[in-house]
Order: C-alpha cells, then structure tokens, then sequence
C-alpha cells in the first residue's frame, strides 16, 4: 500500500464510483490559522471530472480528466501535464466534500472493512479498518454520527498514532443529497478549513469552461509521467 494512500486516507475514488451523478458548481476559501490562503471556483462533473480555477494566491486552472491532469498558469503561458494513473477526478478536499453523506462514505470502494459499531450517548461510531503488508501499513477510520450526519472523522496509523481528524458542519441538501459548507482539517499540527459557497447542481460543465482550458499556440507545456 502506497504511503500517498495513508495520508489521504479515504476519499481516493475512480471515476465509476463517486457519490452523486450531478454535476456541480461551487466557490470555496480556504483558511490557515486564519488567514485567507486560497480562493476557487470548481465545476465538477462525475465522469468528467474537476475543472477548478484558483483565484488566490495565484491564477491556476487546475483539470482533473480521467486520463490526466492539467495545471495551467495563464500569467506565465506554462501548463503541466500528468497522467492520472488512479484515475482521480477531484481534489482531496472536493472528494470530502462530495462523498461524505456516502453509506460507506467511499471506504469500501478502498478495500475497508466496517469491524465494528457503537453508540455514545446519542453519537453513532462506526470503526473501519483496512489492513496492509506491514503493521504500520494498518488504517483505522473512526467516523462519527450525529442525527444521521457526519460531524467527525479521525484516521489512526498501525500503531494506534493519530493521522488525521476531520471536521463537518453547515450542511445542506441539493436534490436530496447532504453537503458540508464547512470542512475543517486537523494533521501534523496544522489546522485548514475550507468554505464552501454559492453551492449550485448545474446541466454539465459549460462550453465558455471548457474553452478557458484550451491552451494557447505558443504555451509552454511540460508534461510528467508517475
């Protein structure tokens, strides 16, 4: 099991399994120790993928297509190619926000097994765990409930250290499905929370995107294979 997988944790899902099959628009910042440190724009489509446009600190379009990505810096003419070898369509904190109000929230679709349920007082825990060659290959996701939503998720390594803690709040329902607003990232003793807004379930990715990733004749495209 490769080391990326243990600090994402959970989340990394191919393109035929993602949560909902609509596409979406949404704005987002995102904050460290308070400080406003990223803005975007993202379209999502399910099979399509993330086409994201960052507006702070920096101008990017970031795609994420199911055969590569692209990274695209419009002020400097460069782009950058990868393939995308796991086939993912989104980033770590979009696939949070689109698959937490997910039955399993994707963790099966990882190989993790659900080896226990409890309740504390009127909180629901519900223990998966994912084994791998070595112990500290072991992953242990912790995912707590709180009138049927999610509020907490904490990942543990093989030998009981926590990894990760994430927090949900400000839900709400577009075409009867849950999204959290609000996302806080608690790992390695830094603290990230991102904000969603101007959530919108949209007919597919518009054409006027779409053409804002077409790169120019004379961009310098440098492209990485992994």
């Amino acid at each position: 099991m490769k080391r990326c997988i243990l600090l994402l944790f959970i989340f990394i899902l191919a393109v035929t399994t993602n949560a909902k099959d609509l596409p979406l628009y949404v704005t987002y910042e995102k904050y460290k120790e308070g400080i406003t440190v990223e803005k975007g724009r993202v379209f999502y489509h399910p099979h399509r993928g993330m086409h994201l446009f960052v507006d702070q600190p920096v101008i990017q379009r970031v795609k994420m297509a199911p055969d590569r990505y692209m990274y695209y810096y419009p002020d400097e003419n460069i782009a950058l190619y990868m393939n995308n070898r796991n086939r993912i369509l989104a980033s770590e904190s979009l696939q949070l926000f689109l698959n937490t109000d997910r039955e399993d929230l994707g963790l099966s679709d990882l190989g993790f097994i659900l080896t226990d349920h409890y309740f504390t007082g009127d909180t629901l825990i519900k223990v998966w765990e994912i084994e791998g060659k070595k112990k500290k290959e072991h992953i242990q996701i912790d995912v707590f409930y709180h009138q049927k939503r999610v509020y907490k998720i904490i990942s543990y390594s093989g030998n009981g250290e926590e990894i990760k803690r994430v927090y949900f709040d400000d839900w709400q329902a577009r075409d009867h499905y849950y999204y959290p607003m609000y996302i806080r990232v608690l790992e390695d003793g830094n603290r990230s929370v991102y904000i969603y807004h101007d959530l919108r379930i949209i007919k597919g990715l518009p054409d006027s995107v779409i053409e804002l990733f077409t790169l120019p004749e004379d961009c310098k495209i440098y492209e990485y294979e992994w």
